[in-house]
């Protein structure tokens, strides 16, 4: 069961680079295929996703927002109505989607890798809820290619963007995106200035405590799995990413929980995946090298900040004889969550799940609302912003899971779970 991870791995990405390659195979219902990254910018008609307004503007409001900072809504005072988000994030600002046009709507990202696809189907879903058109564009890590597209988007008409925020170039990126004029919500990836406030509206995980209670997770449960064992010959590898942010947090939070648990132990081996890039063979090579470098560590903690590196490391451990003496912690549970319900009962052990609704649904509300007018970006979950920050990064809750505890988490935030509350508000 163990070596049967690889392949279903093989399988996962292999749909999903189909799924997202828009030049080798047709878009999805609903979407419009990407523009190819050498091709001159397509006129709107030419790329408009099927049923959506082919010139700017057709598709506008039929009736007059509520005024700024205002809501309509049942029981409601006037106020900024982002002030009302429950758990999820999601706020009704006053106006029922169903008495405009359709809004069309850009997913725009860097790479297909499994959570991306996961909120891209989520979004999807969500379309006849929200009365908006998904158009979904993955640039395959190129981003001249990224950054091209969002202004010819924003050429064609449409009406805002949700969007991963490439962490290798942020400030060009959040500029491209200011110059648009056009609302937008970034996922996951913040941008910050000198002092390391955040200046755009993101829906994200607080990064630092994530690496914590992961860590945390793994001190209260690897009894379990090795009974008493001696923790000066424990080590810990935290795999990471230092040019993103918020992947190096996780990292960070690893250390700073291992360090208060172990205050003598200092067999920490940070692997980081500069060297190669956002992949499986990444860590492979990375946490193959730093486990053989260390023939005296005898258990080993490895966390993961996304789940392509945990299944590199898994693969590691593997090779070198030692997944008995291993566990892997790891943010994310696309993969994980499968391998678990064929049984997997390897050295992969715990995760923080994405429900990909509890990102699809404050993102969709906010830049609805925005192009509603019934809030800005100054306003928007103004009340859940850090000291500092320009703008709201809105975090979402999570917690560790592990085989046994997955399932009842997913369900928690299905879009079963919240259809009709959302329906609901958004009707009256």
């Amino acid at each position: 069961m163990k070596k049967a991870i690889a392949l279903l791995i093989v399988i996962v990405m292999a749909a999903a680079l189909v799924a997202c390659n828009g030049g080798s195979e047709p878009a999805s219902p609903g979407t419009s295929a990407p523009p190819a990254a050498s091709a001159a910018p397509a006129s709107p008609a030419a790329s408009a996703a099927p049923g959506a307004s082919a010139a700017p503007g057709a598709s506008a409001p039929s009736a007059a927002p509520a005024a700024p900072g205002t809501s309509t809504a049942p029981g409601s005072s006037p106020q900024n109505p982002s002030d009302l988000a429950n758990v999820l994030g999601f706020f009704a600002d006053g106006v029922d989607p169903q008495s405009r046009g359709k809004l069309d709507i850009v997913y725009s990202y860097m790479l297909p890798l499994p959570m991306m696809l996961a909120v891209g189907s989520a979004i999807r879903e969500l379309q006849s809820v929200f009365n908006f058109n998904m158009i979904e564009y993955n640039a395959n890590n190129d981003l001249d290619a990224f950054i091209q597209n969002i202004q010819m988007y924003a050429d064609q008409g449409v009406h805002g963007f949700v969007t991963i925020i490439e962490p290798t170039a942020t400030h060009r990126v959040m500029e491209i995106f200011d110059a648009t004029g056009l609302p937008y919500v970034s996922l996951l990836n913040v941008v910050r200035d000198d002092q390391r406030h955040n200046l755009v509206p993101v829906v994200g995980m607080d990064d630092i405590n994530i690496g914590i209670d992961l860590t945390t997770w793994f001190f209260d449960n690897y009894k379990r799995y090795w009974g008493d064992v001696n923790t000066d010959t424990m080590g810990l590898i935290p795999v990471t990413f230092s040019l993103n942010i918020g992947l190096n947090a996780r990292a960070e939070g690893c250390i700073q929980e291992w360090n208060r648990r172990l205050p003598g132990n200092s067999n920490i081996f940070t692997a980081d995946g500069v060297t190669g890039g956002l992949n499986e063979e990444t860590a492979y090579d990375i946490v193959s090298a730093t486990i053989a470098a260390h023939p005296e560590i005898e258990h080993w903690l490895l966390t993961a900040p996304l789940e392509a590196y945990a299944l590199g490391a898994v693969r590691a451990t593997e090779h070198l004889g030692v997944e008995d003496r291993t566990l892997v912690c790891s943010f994310g549970s696309d993969a994980l969550v499968a391998y678990w319900d064929t049984g997997y009962d390897g050295n992969w052990v715990a995760c923080v799940p994405i429900a990909p609704y509890m990102y699809a649904i404050p993102m969709l509300s906010a830049v609805i609302s925005m192009h509603n007018g019934t809030t800005d970006r100054d306003m928007l979950w103004a009340k859940f912003r850090a000291p500092g920050d320009v703008n709201t990064m809105f975090q979402v809750p999570y917690e560790v899971v592990s085989q046994t505890t997955y399932k009842e988490f997913m369900a928690r935030y299905s879009l079963e779970a919240w259809r009709d509350e959302i329906v609901s508000a958004l009707s009256q």
